[in-house]
């Protein structure tokens, strides 16, 4: 599904973004990264006669206290509040893998399977890749061992280097136990779906196992995504699809 149609506005000041709110009224609605109202538009949750984009304003990335209030930009970014924020780094090291699971029992969750997400291990020089992946899937099969019925994990895959990609998946399937496959939809700019890649998806359907897709994060590399700082709120959803 596709938005209905709008009119799109890039202002370089606030005087100017001011300017289009007070003009257009209700019928404006304002955007920055538009990571929550473009899915809204996309679904026809919401409807906008006027996008103001307010991503191209400079000065606007601000988050700092005022007079005892907090005064966050239009175009603050997580980087601006981590001082406020900050908190220590979320990893896998025994002596935090106890918060983990409390925070998953608060949360009522009771497995969590875990995935690189859109960091896989691959590279260029096959011998760089597979190293990588057999690190990252031994040591997500020694936790799934350490907490049986809490943790589980998919095998990730050395691409783009496709024999090795095979036998890293028999090795995580049949011998650490991994649940399913993980990957992502484009490797190197390249899709995922392009032929070169149809023996992992053969072998995967012959034996019935689970793929994991996970978006790479690089706005399908067209220009009318990432030119416009849509990489996350667009691109991803289109790396989906």
């Amino acid at each position: 599904m596709i938005p209905s149609a709008f009119d799109y506005h890039a202002p370089t000041s606030v005087p100017e973004a001011i300017a289009l709110l007070t003009r257009f009224g209700d019928s404006a609605k304002v955007i920055s990264g538009g990571q929550s109202l473009l899915p809204l538009l996309k679904l026809r949750l919401g409807t906008a006669e006027h996008l103001v984009d307010i991503g191209r304003i400079a000065g606007l990335e601000y988050v700092r206290e005022e007079g005892g209030f907090l005064r966050i930009g239009g175009r603050s970014l997580p980087e601006a509040a981590r001082p406020r924020t900050a908190r220590p780094m979320r990893q896998d090291a025994p002596a935090g893998m106890q918060t983990r699971l409390q925070q998953m029992d608060e949360a009522e969750v009771q497995m969590q399977v875990l995935s690189p997400a859109a960091s896989p291990p691959y590279a260029d020089k096959e011998a760089d890749a597979v190293a990588a992946a057999r690190l990252l899937n031994d040591r997500y099969a020694e936790l799934a061992q350490q907490y049986p019925g809490r943790l589980a994990a998919f095998v990730s895959l050395p691409l783009p280097h496709i024999d090795a990609a095979l036998r890293e998946m028999e090795r995580g399937l049949d011998q650490l136990g991994m649940l399913g496959v993980a990957m992502t939809c484009s490797c190197f700019d390249r899709s995922t779906a392009e032929a070169e890649f149809e023996p992992l998806y053969e072998e995967m359907n012959r034996r019935g196992t689970v793929l994991n897709y996970h978006p790479i994060q690089n706005g399908i590399c067209s220009p009318m995504i990432n030119d416009y700082q849509f990489t996350v709120a667009v691109g991803a959803s289109l790396e989906d699809s």
